[in-house]
Formats: structure tokens, C-alpha cells, sequence
């Protein structure tokens, strides 16, 4: 009987810009219906960007966003964006906007902000992390 291997994925390039959170969605499909589990998404420096809900491509193109938000949903899979990373890029949940005196906020509900604690935490409890796109800072 072979073991179910549990993944951590790291999403580090903005979508729409690089294919990095396209490519990290279809390994992430296929490594569901080949029977793998995932423990994490973590969106990282530009790749925050996937957790925008104002992202609004054009109605022909993708929502990577939404579409993440939907996979995510249907598998029982976090999708964590790194705190510090989103707060540098304007990408911001209820919680953190009131706490800064924003009035409004902007990260898709399926979508939570988390330090690299949490993604530490993450890849200790998994077999492999697979790393999808450069960090740039």
C-alpha cells in the first residue's frame, strides 16, 4: 500500500504577469486526483496577488483568483498570503484593514493572511514542498 503524500505549495510570481499560479493550480488538480493531499497554498512576495478579490480580468480570460478560491473550496485546501508580503503590496482582510485604519479591504474570502510561521508550520507536517516561481522580495 503506498502512503498518501501531503504537499505544500509556494506561489512566489504575481498572477497575470507570470504563469506560476496557473501551473501551481493545475499540479495542485492533478496531485488531488492522483490521490495526493495538500496541507497549504502559500502565496508569497508578488504571488499575493492571487488572493485580490478586485482582480477583474476581462470576461474571456481567467480569474485565477476565483479559481483558486473554487479548488480550494471543493478540496478543503488553505490558501494562506504572507501577512507582511500583502500588507507591502495594499492586499488586506477585514481584520487587518480596521487594525491600520483602512476603510476597506481587499483579499478574497477563501483566501487567509498568515506569517511564515504558519508556513514553516506547514511544510513540518508535509512530505514535499514544491516551489512554483521566483521570489523576488
Amino acid at each position: 500500500m503506498r502512503l498518501k503524500k501531503k504537499y505544500v505549495l509556494l506561489v512566489c510570481n504575481a498572477p497575470y504577469t507570470y504563469q506560476s499560479a496557473d501551473t501551481a493550480l493545475n499540479f495542485a488538480q492533478a496531485l488531488i486526483r492522483k490521490g495526493g493531499s495538500i496541507v497549504q497554498v502559500f502565496f508569497y512576495h508578488d504571488g499575493v496577488y492571487a488572493g485580490s478579490g478586485l482582480n477583474m480580468p476581462e470576461q474571456a480570460e481567467r480569474n485565477i483568483t476565483r479559481s483558486w478560491a473554487e479548488f480550494a473550496r471543493s478540496n478543503q485546501i488553505e490558501l494562506v498570503v504572507c501577512t507582511h508580503s500583502a500588507m507591502k503590496r495594499g492586499i488586506l482582510d477585514a481584520r487587518t484593514a480596521k487594525q491600520s485604519g483602512h476603510d476597506s479591504f481587499n483579499l478574497d474570502p477563501q483566501f487567509k493572511l498568515a506569517g511564515l510561521g504558519q508556513f514553516v508550520d506547514a511544510v513540518s507536517k508535509s512530505d514535499r514542498m514544491v516551489s512554483f516561481g521566483r521570489s523576488s522580495g
